[in-house]
């Protein structure tokens, strides 16, 4: 039941490292908007490997301590809400032609991720392991659907006022069917 529970991480995780050699290999520009695409890469990575674990420790919670469960869970919804953080910021200064945010936008960018690490660390989660899968609820996963859902509304915004940023017409179609 564990293996047919991981196929879909085990995926994730072969697709993004062949993703990641093919970035890596090539020259970069070293500008800001590829540093937040490669902190968005290794976050994401990191992300699907700590996905990959919580599904190892909630089938074998009966065998592991309980904190063992918590901190993986703590480390892969963070790194989830992480990546879509780079994801927003990426997409940001893309959009403002690598210009860097200033420092309240950029405080006023971070306020969402800083809330849901918090959250992370201090919020509640509750775990269930059955014939219908593995997973986890509470407080600590919620913080991706909100994380998730201001910094896609913020990209689309993005995407929508172009006197603030300036996207090709593919981008921006790019940018709405991610």
């Amino acid at each position: 039941m564990v293996f047919d529970n991981m196929r879909f991480q085990i995926a994730s995780i072969l697709f993004l490292s062949i993703m990641c050699i093919t970035y890596v290999r090539y020259t970069k520009l070293p500008i800001m908007s590829t540093k937040c695409f490669s902190m968005m890469l290794v976050s994401t990575l990191i992300c699907e490997i700590m996905d990959l674990t919580t599904v190892f420790t909630i089938s074998h919670m009966d065998s592991l301590p309980s904190w063992v469960n918590l901190i993986a869970h703590q480390i892969f919804i963070g790194m989830l809400d992480v990546s879509i953080y780079f994801l927003f910021l990426y997409l940001f200064i893309f959009g403002k032609h690598q210009k860097r945010p200033s420092g309240k936008q950029y405080f006023l960018i971070s306020i969402p991720i800083l809330v849901a690490i918090a959250m992370v660390m201090m919020g509640s989660i509750n775990f269930v392991c059955n014939e219908n899968g593995v997973y986890s609820y509470g407080s600590m996963p919620t913080t991706v659907y909100i994380v998730a859902a201001v910094y896609l509304s913020g990209m689309l915004i993005m995407t929508l006022f172009p006197g603030h940023f300036s996207f090709s017409r593919q981008s921006k179609v790019y940018i709405w069917i991610a």
